[in-house]
This record gives structure tokens, C-alpha cells and sequence, in this order.
């Protein structure tokens, strides 16, 4: 049974069984987001909203959008995003730092907006890091976690996770193991990037290049360009287009009945395929018709 609590904006709590819900989780965006509808409308300006299924927290967040809808139907529709969205919203204060590792840039881009806890190794920057006027908090850390991790930073509650969530279970995933509702797989040929062109230094054409040849042997012919000479460019962006390329031109969406919202990152055995997946990105609905958890699953990197 799902249970939604809120505060509104002078701390009184609500306690509301959501007409509806959609949960939206992502490897690659930054905050978890919840669709949710409430029977009825004349809430308070709502400010915060935590959602329990069978009294286990499925998420936590702040109120993004109120909405009130009048019709055959009257219901309150609510957009929230967890706590990474205060890093999105807030600009992230100019300056430069030397060797930074990452707990400075924690303490100075996180911890002001109610992050507690650092998870990850904490790596140190060489050489000179700067944060430029007019980015994000959240672009700040992501750019720092990009290039000493290679990773993509997420939130949960007032911890951040500067290599991102990882886990190392296991979802079996078919006849034996979970049921399957839907499943479909796409191939997307328009993602792979074959050559990547390179600026070194400003004066300078795009002179020098890498490919990736397992593209150019597939008969890809996409190309990219990376200016070397800006400060927010780095000759490692150029194996992530590459990688991020393969990552998605390739996937399979499996819908399956019930919830499986902390499935994000577990590695997948699917019946019957020759390829190891991990968990993408989630999609979990509920409603009057049942609850469903779409999973979308790319291939492991070995």
C-alpha cells in the first residue's frame, strides 16, 4: 500500500493515499523525480513530500509543482524531485581551487544545502579546477566527478554519491526468475559516433583526431569536435562520447508487475540473452490498475 506524506509551508503534515504515481530514476539525471495525484484539492502550499510503500521510504523530496485540476475529476496533481534539485536550482559560487579533492569540493558546492555525507573515495584533483560564474552547484560537482571518476554523480536524502550509485546485486530476470509483462528491444545505430576531431590550443583547427573503430567498421560515419583550449574540455570527453555512443545504441525495456524502484545499477541475467545487462533507468507506476516497474537495460561494460 502506498502513502504519501507532506508538510505544507507553515509545517502542518498531510497524510494522503495518492490516487496515482509515477517514479522516475535515471543513471544520467540528476534527480529522481515523482508525478503524484491526490484526491480532491484546497491543500496548502505543500513544501516537502515523503512516499512509503508498506511503510518502507521509496522516496523524499521537495515540491517542484502544485497543481489543482477541476472537471469530472478534481484531484491535486504534485511534481516533486529528491534533494539533488537543490543543487540543480542554486549557482554554484566562482572560483578556482588548486589540487582540490573531493571532499573540498563537497564542503563547498553540498554541504551548504543540507548534504551530510560524502560516498565514494575521496579522490584528489591535480592541478588547477575552476568554477566558472553562471553553472550549477550540481554541473560544478558533476564536471569534477567526470573527469577524476568518470562517473555521474546522484543524490539520495543528504547524502552524495560522487561516483554515482552502484550496486553490486543481481536481478534474474524471465521464467525463472522475475515475470516479465512486456519486454522490447531496440538497436539504435544513429547514437554511435565514429571519429572525434581535436583542438589543442586556441589559434588552432580541429588538426587531430581518434576513432572509434569498431564504428568506422560498421559503417558509422558521425563525427564530434572538442575545443582542448576551453577549461571545461578534456581529452578523456572524447572516449565518453565513444562510450556513450555504444552505451545507447542498444537496449531493452522490460516491464515487470510489482515494484523493483532500487534496481538502479544491479547487474540483469535476462533468460535466454547472450549479453549481461545493468539497470539504466526506472520507471515505476501505480495506479488503480496495478503497480509496474519498467526497467531499461543496457549492456555491461566488461
Amino acid at each position: 500500500m502506498l502513502k504519501a506524506e507532506f508538510t505544507d509551508i507553515r509545517g502542518r503534515v498531510y497524510r494522503e493515499t495518492p490516487l496515482s504515481i509515477r517514479m522516475d530514476i535515471e543513471e544520467d539525471v540528476p534527480a529522481d523525480s515523482v508525478n503524484l495525484k491526490l484526491k480532491g484539492v484546497g491543500f496548502a502550499e505543500l513544501v516537502t513530500v515523503e512516499i512509503f510503500r508498506n511503510n518502507t521510504l521509496i522516496f523524499s523530496g521537495e515540491v517542484d509543482e502544485q497543481t489543482e485540476v477541476y472537471g469530472n475529476k478534481t484531484y491535486t496533481e504534485i511534481v516533486a524531485r529528491d534533494s539533488c534539485a537543490r543543487l540543480i536550482d542554486s549557482e554554484a559560487y566562482p572560483m578556482s581551487f588548486v589540487n582540490p579533492s573531493s571532499k573540498d569540493i563537497f564542503d563547498r558546492y553540498a554541504k551548504p544545502f543540507g548534504f551530510k555525507v560524502l560516498k565514494g573515495e575521496n579522490k584528489v584533483y591535480s592541478g588547477r579546477y575552476t568554477v566558472e560564474k553562471g553553472i550549477s552547484c550540481y554541473t560544478a560537482i558533476k564536471r569534477f566527478s567526470k573527469e577524476l571518476y568518470s562517473a555521474f554523480p546522484k543524490c539520495r536524502g543528504d547524502e552524495l554519491y560522487i561516483e554515482g550509485i552502484k550496486s553490486n546485486d543481481v536481478l534474474h530476470i524471465g521464467k525463472n526468475g522475475i515475470p516479465i509483462s512486456d519486454m522490447r528491444i531496440v538497436k539504435l545505430r544513429c547514437n554511435r559516433v565514429s571519429r572525434v576531431y581535436l583542438k589543442y590550443k586556441d589559434g588552432e583547427g580541429y588538426n587531430h583526431f581518434v576513432s572509434d573503430k569498431n564504428a568506422e567498421n560498421a559503417g558509422i560515419n558521425k563525427v564530434r569536435y572538442i575545443n582542448l583550449a576551453s577549461a571545461n574540455s578534456n581529452v578523456k570527453d572524447a572516449d565518453l562520447i565513444f562510450d556513450n555512443g555504444r552505451k545507447k545504441s542498444f537496449y531493452a525495456d522490460v516491464v515487470c508487475r510489482g515494484f523493483y524502484g532500487d534496481a538502479l545499477g544491479k547487474t540483469v541475467i535476462l533468460e535466454d540473452a547472450d549479453t549481461i545487462f545493468y539497470v539504466s533507468s526506472i520507471r515505476y507506476t501505480a495506479d488503480e490498475k496495478g503497480e509496474y516497474t519498467k526497467l531499461r537495460l543496457l549492456k555491461k561494460e566488461e
